[in-house]
C-alpha cells in the first residue's frame, strides 16, 4: 500500500476533488484467512490514506464450515 500510496500522492488534489463532489476512493482488500490472525496499520499509512480520502475496505473470508 505504502508504494501505491507513494504514486496516488501527486494526485491528491484530484483524490479530493473526486470525494467532495460525491465520489469514492478505496483501497478493497479481499483476507483470505485459514486460522485466526489479525494485523496492525501503522498511524503513518493510516495518515496518509486519510490525506488522500481513500477508505481502506478489508474483506475477510474464512473457509466454509465442513459439511455435516
Amino acid at each position: 500500500m505504502t508504494a501505491a500510496l507513494a504514486w496516488l500522492a501527486p494526485h491528491r488534489a484530484l483524490l479530493r476533488r473526486l470525494v467532495a463532489t460525491g465520489g469514492r476512493v478505496s483501497f478493497y482488500v479481499g483476507w483470505f484467512c485459514d486460522e485466526h490472525t489479525g494485523e496492525a496499520f501503522d498511524w503513518n499509512l493510516l495518515a496518509a490514506l486519510a490525506d488522500l480520502r481513500i477508505v481502506l475496505e478489508l474483506n475477510i473470508y474464512v473457509p466454509d464450515p465442513p459439511a455435516a
